[in-house]
């Protein structure tokens, strides 16, 4: 990528970043509540392809799902999207709060320790992930042709990022197992989306609520689902700690 295609992109991502944070302040004060959320939580969406658009070489929109195997990340999706659900509900919140008129402080909206549990859970998988898998890069496959197509140990490594795909989401780390479905990965996936479709749906019910103004908390979460979602992600990173492939140290 050169200089000023470099410099191009970063404009264009300059204004529509503004424009976006323009967009989501005169939405929370002069949309209906009914849409009001919706909207914002749209246009954090887009806020963060454009991120990944302009980090990214080949102009994927998906950039910020993509790690450095050219793969598409479980643990940043899990990440982006409850980081995308939380901002946006906090800022849809706060911003009706704030335009009622009813001497509230908008921005003291609680958010209750079971997200912070379950931020947590992201933030570990997404951290211990990498972690896991840099100690496969430092092992050789013993199958000869497995060793001709990575340059990573026995991890999995495609040629550039046009190949990372939404299928990635679902598939192992390594060599051998890169073309079959993870099923801790799988049941992971499920969980998050599961948890996420009802979490989003009791935002929804509160922003358009009769007394969104006096709401003070974001919804919780059962502590039973956090439980669930912390042995999904521990299955998750259980997996990438145990080699699917023979091998032996460089």
């Amino acid at each position: 990528m050169g200089k000023e295609e470099v410099k191009r992109k970063c404009w264009i991502l300059f204004l529509i970043l503004v424009i976006s944070l323009l967009a989501i302040v005169a939405v929370g004060f002069k949309a209906d509540k009914a849409i009001a959320w919706p909207i914002i939580f749209g246009t954090m969406i887009i806020m963060f392809m454009t991120i990944g658009w302009s980090v990214s070489i080949n102009n994927r929109f998906m950039g910020v799902l993509i790690n450095e195997r050219n793969s598409m990340s479980l643990s940043r999706f899990q990440m982006v999207l409850w980081s995308l659900i939380i901002l946006s509900a906090y800022a849809a919140i706060a911003l009706i709060r704030a335009r009622s008129g009813q001497g509230v402080d908008a921005m003291e909206v609680t958010v209750p320790t079971e997200l912070w549990m379950l931020m947590g859970i992201n933030s570990a998988s997404l951290v211990g992930s990498p972690m896991l898998s840099s100690n496969k890069t430092k092992k050789r496959p013993i199958n000869t042709n497995l060793s001709e197509i990575n340059d990573m140990g026995i991890l999995s490594v495609k040629k550039d990022e046009n190949d990372a795909s939404i299928t990635d989401l679902f598939r192992g780390d390594e060599v051998n197992n890169w073309n079959y479905v993870d099923m801790p990965r799988l049941q992971m996936f499920f969980f998050t989306i599961v948890v996420a479709i009802v979490y989003c749906v009791e935002v929804y019910q509160i922003v358009n609520g009769e007394n969104v103004s006096s709401t003070v908390a974001l919804p919780t979460i059962d502590e039973g689902m956090i439980t669930l979602m912390g042995i999904s992600n521990a299955a998750y990173l259980g997996g990438k700690a145990v080699d699917q492939t023979p091998a032996t140290q460089k």
